[in-house]
């Protein structure tokens, strides 16, 4: 099959799919994430297993995580329709989606290019070419800016509400599965065999020639989302689930066998498969027994790492190195949640709120909660769940006094509430 034969049959396949376009990352992040890859891949072979299992491929958010969304540019609606379709990995993962929606205005968290504090985790653009996420917590690593998107959607601001493509809900549900650290499941071990690297025998186009004729895709962006990595990475399955919403429907011409592939699929999948929700569960499982143990597994791991003698590694391995344990860092950060009763006292919300960032914590939000009849009582409450938990209560504590000079405030620990947090949380109540 020659090439122009080729490109035939790749656009027939994009016209009788209703051309899709694929998530894919802009050039010069591509480039970034390729170098990245690449050390990852060199270090881990010089690493114990479970280190190298644990640094590269599990880019997890620890189980019970409550993980902040902010949005630069478009209106309230969008923004309210894609926390309802990122919801649904809610349904199986232990984790909790906070898009900091205020009742009252209606609005959600938003995020600046000016921000020179990380205002949240994950941190939706619409300006950037193509749809892209982050890999799980590589969103709050030193190659993802504090004031840069770490999720992109394309033309959704100029497509919204009517014009927008009809597969934008499947979009929005992929992407949030790469941002919670899932691969393309397209890049399972079993399809790596199945596409055709080199041009065949006969003439038969590569994967890079089809996906060129295609997507307009270089080599690289090609293998950094078609190819397995050599890092050893947990599936849910033996094979690769063909039903999974992260997995890409291409050109038979792609593979080997064509349509005879076990990894060709005729269509897009539109919603989370069973095989995806069986592994976000795994991943973040809502046993607390065992999203304690992974937790405690993750922290054990890291602190090998940070034991373990770097001498062997070059200064790109070590950097890699560096990015894992500093996101991890950043991920577990401590949340301070702020609450108000009058407007008045903003401004005072306010300068806690920078104090603590300046401070190490995640401040994303003041919320007026005067509307919900809740009230802290005649002093500040500084509130806190688990045992664990009481040093940052203290830290804040300590910021609220050297903020606020004077003021009376007391610390309480709200056990009740304590088994349905597993997150680092604390709260300032204004009276």
């Amino acid at each position: 099959m020659d090439r122009k034969i080729t490109a035939i049959a790749v656009m027939l396949f994009a016209t009788s799919h209703a051309y899709a376009q694929l998530d894919s990352y802009p050039p010069a992040l591509s480039e970034k994430l390729a170098a990245q890859r690449a050390a990852e891949i060199s270090a881990s072979q010089k690493l114990p297993d479970q280190t190298a299992n644990y640094l590269f491929a599990r880019k997890r958010w620890t189980p019970g995580s409550t993980i902040l969304i902010a949005f630069n540019g478009g209106e309230s609606a969008m923004h309210g329709a894609i926390a309802k379709q990122a919801a649904q990995w809610e349904k199986y993962a232990n984790i909790k989606l906070d898009f900091g929606f205020n009742p009252k205005t209606k609005k959600y968290r938003t995020w600046s290019t000016e921000d020179t504090n990380r205002s949240a985790h994950i941190r939706i653009g619409f300006s950037e070419p193509g749809y892209w996420s982050y890999v799980g917590t590589d969103s709050v690593s030193s190659i993802a800016p504090e004031n840069a998107s770490s999720m992109n959607f394309e033309g959704f601001i100029e497509s919204w509400p009517k014009l927008m493509p009809d597969r934008w809900k499947t979009v929005v549900i992929h992407e949030f599965g790469h941002a919670l650290g899932l691969h393309h499941e397209h890049q399972h071990p079993t399809c790596g065999a199945e596409f055709r690297w080199e041009t065949g025998p006969n003439k038969e186009p590569s994967v890079y020639e089809v996906f060129q004729d295609w997507q307009r895709w270089d080599r690289q962006t090609v293998d950094v989302n078609l190819r397995p990595s050599e890092i050893n990475q947990t599936y849910s399955s033996k094979i690769a689930d063909r039903a999974s919403v992260m997995f890409y429907a291409m050109p038979e011409q792609s593979f080997i066998k064509g349509r005879k592939s076990i990894c060709y699929i005729p269509k897009e999948n539109r919603g989370i498969s069973r095989i995806d929700g069986i592994g976000a569960a795994a991943s973040y499982p809502k046993n607390p027994t065992h999203a304690v143990e992974m937790a405690l597994a993750y922290a054990q791991t890291s602190a090998l790492l940070s034991s373990l003698s770097k001498e062997n590694l070059n200064s790109e391995e070590q950097q890699a190195i560096k990015n894992r344990v500093q996101s991890g860092i950043e991920a577990k950060k401590p949340l301070l949640y702020i609450q108000i009763q009058r407007e008045s006292d903003r401004a005072i919300a306010s300068k806690i709120q920078i104090a603590a960032q300046n401070n190490g914590f995640l401040a994303p939000g003041i919320e007026n909660v005067a509307a919900k009849k809740l009230k802290s009582g005649a002093k500040t409450e500084i509130r806190y769940f688990r045992e664990i938990d009481a040093p940052y209560a203290k830290n804040i504590a300590e910021i609220f006094e050297e903020s606020l000079t004077g003021n009376d405030y007391r610390i309480v620990h709200v056990k009740s509430l304590a088994s349905s947090v597993s997150r680092n949380l604390v709260e300032i109540w204004l009276p």
